[in-house]
């Protein structure tokens, strides 16, 4: 499982890929290994040592996903919110987000609360959106806390607070988001 490892890291794709090759990858994923279909989902997705195929990426990365590797579940859900390699359905993606959140992994619990807040899967609920939101930038990921200002900033799901959303800027901000960086006060 590549949970709690970022493999969509394309440095690390390259290390891997110059340590073994596409037909290593190939032949592990048709034995049924889930890492090496979130590898070559990459690959199709973004044309790295093949030409670019987003169709056949995705499919790797529901192979993937459906293998138990989480963050082939993280793209496969990016994929069908974004409508990459296919159509986009919102739904099935809000169901890979909760999988992977529930797994423990922030990016899964993120893209879930932009769901969530945005009602691009069902109805918009703030309130579950701040809690997302807030469990995110609690951990750590930069991309909640600037969620969480963007809800005190607009008055969604809490009390509009500029004290407040600037904070949650300047957490987003020290965690190497440049645009929270200009909406600290």
């Amino acid at each position: 499982d590549s949970g709690a490892f970022d493999f969509n890291s394309r440095t690390v794709f390259e290390n891997l890929r110059t340590t073994y090759s596409l037909e290593a990858f190939s032949s592990a994923a048709a034995q049924g290994d889930g890492l090496a279909n979130l590898l070559l989902g990459r690959a199709y997705k973004d044309g790295i040592g093949v030409d670019a195929d987003p169709a056949r990426g995705r499919a790797f990365y529901q192979e993937a996903c459906d293998r138990g590797t989480v963050a082939g579940c993280l793209n496969f859900g990016t994929a069908l919110q974004r409508g990459i390699g296919g159509a986009q359905d919102l739904v099935q993606a809000r169901t890979q987000f909760e999988f992977v959140c529930a797994a423990g992994d922030l990016r899964g619990c993120y893209n879930l609360g932009v769901l969530v807040r945005d009602a691009a899967a069902g109805q918009a609920d703030y309130k579950e959106a701040v809690r997302l939101f807030r469990d995110t930038c609690d951990g750590g990921f930069a991309h909640g806390c600037n969620g969480l200002g963007a809800m005190y900033e607009r008055g969604w799901g809490v009390n509009e607070s500029s004290a407040d959303a600037s904070s949650y800027y300047a957490l987003a901000c020290d965690g190497g988001l440049r645009d929270a960086c200009s909406k600290v006060e």
